[in-house]
């Protein structure tokens, strides 16, 4: 809103009076690379009154500044005009006076002979100087201190004299360009309250104040009217009228309520153009895509204080609030984890992703590879020089090369602050380094970048096991989380992707502890917001295995997590298979919108179905475990009755035995088991165990004896092969005085993924207790160890059905001491 119309209705003053400062359709641009303009200013339209405090709020780059400058005569616009008192403005306004950011005083110069400086270039007479500076001295608060040099006074007194200096001279309207931006927050919340004082209390000699400043806090509680600037270009985005009365207090629910809403004016228009570069891997450019001015230190403890302290989530005033921090602060940092995908923001709350929980959580190696990867996927100037660098012959590029580019896009200042942007975050991320004494970003050898570059392909495909339910409350859900705790119990790296428990006390049990990787919020058919897996969070937290709820809702981010080599556990019922819509529909007598399609379908790898009679769902369905109890009468007599309950329990039988896996297919990968043999009187008890281990897998398990050569190693190698043929595994041999080597060498031949071997007593052979499995755990970091220690051998020995040790516990509480 601009005009003499928006800016009287708070004023006492003839609501039709010429106004003191009108600025029309005003446009300012610097010259760029080729002359090629940049606009800062575009079509600026602004009336002023006289007896008005108006506040300029935008983010750094909107314009604020210049146009301050443009009205003060300092800066000439590049088209449309200022007036002042309806006369157009040709050059310096003398009936204005500015106070800047820095306190701009002359050193060698008193604070009277400071203040006295616009009145002798105006040709004042010494004594009425005199008595004018000391005038404004006194209003300022500055009274005994007339002969100090700068030098002798603290941050608030020089901008004290920077005050009487400008206000010395009467003007009509005082400018101010962020003038306590500088100094510290007891300082400037002294002089703003000293400010005010003035104002209200009439005792300025001038009556319009104009005042830039990055503070909302700060524009509320000064400001009759406040202005919002949006960015490249600036515009007016918002002309209000201060509705709170004077005097103003902080912390009251009008006073937040209005600092929210100028957030959520801020973050608006930025949020919309950071849409594209969430879209998806590889969009957006160089120019459309600018990195915010945000270093990986500030980005990355926000992201960690969001989640530590506000769960995840806060309004943008709160955070301020909290941290301390400016908006030309904060919300750089805002826009860097949005773009990265870190965060949502909505209005003025801005939510972790599913993506930022595991960023805020992760490891500092982790993180920087996550970060890596975001930066490669969502930064285009960081893309750039990654891509550069890879294609270049010695790997080295000067960094003016890349400010070439630049500047066909932003000016030379701004050009230097993205590639200075791009260099710390490639840097932190190990994608480039740079040499500051030669100018030259160097491509990264050895670092995450070079392991991004060079790294193949996954060697897998992650597969895809269903289970499949005829009706609601069927168990495949619980089903499927059982599983995933069985599967984390041996060592696998679970999460959990999307799960609905739907309210179900048992279900919800079920989950026992394992990781949930945060859903987000996305907009369902009926225009509400809805959690839905969060694809990027799971492929930025890289499981073994993944469990995701619902294949039919699910079944496009389930593919990208597969084609990245991550095992998917899901559920699906009968009615969401295209195959079998009809039958159903028929039985059901309401239509179906199955979502799983056949070439879904025949990409499952192992579909099982969760079988539940009729008679026990109707009783879990009358004990309120499916639907809430209103709602059971309606189910026991239509989707519920036992006929329509058979009849689609045998669609579901007959679906999965013509989709049942080629006999020897596995499900995921090999999870083979190796035992490893040295004394004759461990091998039952250790191949009975690795045995046990292979028949839950559903995998194969062979012997190793690693021994030398000699009749005692015969004898071992015989009884071995007796105890595993009654086991049915197979028996490796290795003639090999290095235990370790063979052990890695049978490993490598058999692709297995689990380990059974003992650990001998305390004090014999006590020189590879230690030293040979740790040449092992580093040799082979994806094989799980089962270290069994005699005594548990021993106990086996007199009570062979007693249950084995989780693979995971055995780890943990059998490896020897020595870092193992």
């Amino acid at each position: 809103m601009s005009g003499p119309a928006a800016s009287k209705t708070t004023l006492a003053e003839p609501a039709r009076a010429t106004p003191l400062i009108s600025v029309r359709a005003l446009s300012k641009s610097f010259s760029g690379p080729g002359g090629r303009p940049l606009p800062v200013l575009d079509d600026i339209n602004l009336d002023v009154a006289e007896g008005e405090f108006v506040a300029l709020l935008g983010r750094s780059g909107s314009g604020k500044s210049t146009l301050l400058r443009c009205i003060a005569g300092l800066m000439a616009p590049t088209s449309g005009e200022v007036l002042f008192r309806g006369e157009r403005l040709t050059g310096t306004n003398r009936e204005t006076s500015m106070v800047f950011q820095t306190f701009a005083l002359m050193p060698w110069l008193t604070v009277k002979q400071n203040v006295e400086l616009g009145l002798e270039a105006r040709g004042i007479p010494d004594a009425e100087r005199t008595e004018r500076a000391l005038r404004a001295i006194d209003i300022v608060g500055l009274d005994g201190y007339e002969s100090a040099y700068p030098k002798e006074l603290s941050g608030g007194m020089r901008q004290r004299v920077g005050f009487a200096r400008a206000l010395v001279v009467e003007p009509a309207a005082l400018l101010m360009d962020e003038p306590f931006s500088a100094l510290d927050v007891l300082t400037s919340e002294n002089l703003r309250g000293e400010l005010l004082e003035l104002w209200e209390g009439h005792r300025f000699p001038t009556k319009t104040i104009v005042m830039v400043t990055h503070n909302i806090e700060e524009a509320v509680l000064l400001a009759d009217r406040i202005l919002v600037l949006g960015t490249n270009p600036g515009r007016i985005r918002s002309d209000m009228v201060n509705p709170l009365p004077r005097p103003r207090m902080r912390r009251t629910p009008d006073f937040d309520d209005l600092v929210d809403h100028i957030y959520r004016l801020m973050t608006h228009r930025e949020q919309a153009a950071a849409e594209p570069a969430r879209q998806g891997t590889g969009t957006g450019t160089v120019g459309d895509t600018p990195l915010p001015q945000a270093t990986v230190d500030g980005l990355s403890g926000l992201a960690e204080i969001l989640l530590a302290r506000h769960g995840g989530a806060a309004d943008l005033a709160d955070l301020a609030d909290n941290l301390g921090l400016e908006v030309d602060d904060l919300l750089p940092l805002v826009d860097a984890l949005v773009l990265l995908g870190f965060a949502d923001l909505r209005g003025d709350r801005l939510d972790l992703s599913g993506a930022g929980h595991v960023f805020a959580g992760a490891s500092i190696q982790d993180s920087k590879e996550i970060f890596a990867r975001a930066s490669l996927d969502r930064a285009p100037l960081v893309r750039t020089i990654y891509r550069a660098l890879r294609g270049s012959a010695d790997g080295n590029l000067p960094a003016g090369f890349f400010i070439d580019i630049l500047r066909n896009n932003f000016g030379e200042e701004d050009a230097a602050k993205q590639l200075d942007v791009a260099v710390n975050w490639g840097r932190y991320a190990e994608l480039y380094d740079y040499d500051a004494t030669r100018g030259q970003i160097i491509r990264e050898e050895q670092g995450i970048g070079a392991t991004i570059a060079d790294a193949p392909e996954p060697g897998k495909r992650g597969s895809l096991t269903v289970y499949l339910g005829a009706a609601p409350g069927s168990g495949k859900t619980f089903t499927m989380l059982r599983e995933g705790r069985e599967l984390r119990a041996l060592g696998e790296d679970v999460v959990i992707g999307f799960v609905d428990t739907r309210g179900r006390v048992h279900t919800q049990e079920a989950i026992g502890g394992l990781e949930i990787v945060p859903p987000r919020l996305a907009e369902d058919t009926g225009g509400g917001l809805a959690e839905e897996m969060d694809v990027a969070a799971v492929l930025a937290r890289k499981p073994d295995v993944a469990l995701v709820d619902d294949l039919g809702m699910h079944a496009g981010a389930i593919e990208a997590l597969r084609s990245a080599g991550i095992d998917v556990i899901s559920t699906a019922d009968i009615a969401d298979v295209q195959q079998t819509a009809a039958e159903i529909e028929s039985i059901t007598g309401r239509p179906i919108d199955a979502m799983i399609s056949d070439d879904v379908l025949a990409s499952v790898d192992a579909l099982q179905f969760v079988d539940s009679s009729p008679e026990a769902l109707r009783k879990r369905l009358g004990h309120g475990n499916i639907y809430p109890p209103a709602q059971v009468d309606a189910a026991l007599s239509g989707e519920f009755q036992p006929a329509r309950l058979a009849a689609m329990r045998e669609i579901g039988l007959r679906l999965v035995s013509h989709t049942v896996q080629e006999p020897g297919a596995r499900q995921r990968q090999s999870q083979d088991v190796l035992v490893v043999v040295r004394r004759p009187e461990q091998a039952a008890a250790l191949i009975r165990r690795g045995a046990r281990l292979a028949s839950r897998l559903g995998a194969r398990c062979s012997v190793l004896v690693p021994s030398t050569t000699g009749s005692a190693a015969s004898a071992l190698a015989e009884q071995v092969e007796a105890e595993a043929e009654e086991s049915g595994g197979s028996v490796l041999t290795r003639d090999s005085r290095d235990f370790a080597a063979s052990i890695i060498s049978a490993v490598q031949e058999t692709s297995a993924k689990h380990i059974v071997l003992a650990l001998p007593p305390a004090g014999i052979l006590e020189r590879w207790r230690a030293a040979p499995i740790e040449r092992i755990i580093a040799a082979l970091p994806d094989v799980h160890l089962h270290i069994q220690p005699p005594a548990l051998l021993a106990a086996a020995d007199r009570q062979p059905a007693q249950p084995e040790a989780s693979a995971a516990s055995a780890q943990a509480a059998n490896r020897p001491a020595g870092g193992l």
